[in-house]
């Protein structure tokens, strides 16, 4: 959480960055979800899902779906239906 998940999320908002890199980014936050506290996860995390949710690269939003589906158990509900489910739809 230190140092990993900040360089992310940085490099993530970085202009002209591929889409490739941005997929990598999200692949990246998804496989140390797990250990993160759910602060934690709203607090660094939730907030590139809801940039990647607007990206304007279908395979960036399908890759953030497929990652939502697999982790949503680790977003706490008031935050998923406040940030993520409305750009889901």
């Amino acid at each position: 959480m230190g140092f990993f998940v900040p360089a992310i999320e940085t490099k993530y908002k970085e202009d002209k960055v591929a889409f490739h890199y941005r997929m990598a980014c999200l692949m990246s936050l998804s496989s140390v979800m797990h250990a993160l506290k759910k602060d934690q996860i709203v607090e660094k995390i939730v907030p590139v899902f809801e940039t990647a949710a607007k990206d304007p690269v279908p395979n960036v939003r399908f890759a953030l779906a497929r990652i939502l589906k697999e982790q949503k158990h680790l977003i706490p509900q008031e935050v998923w239906s406040v940030k993520i489910e409305p750009h889901l739809k």
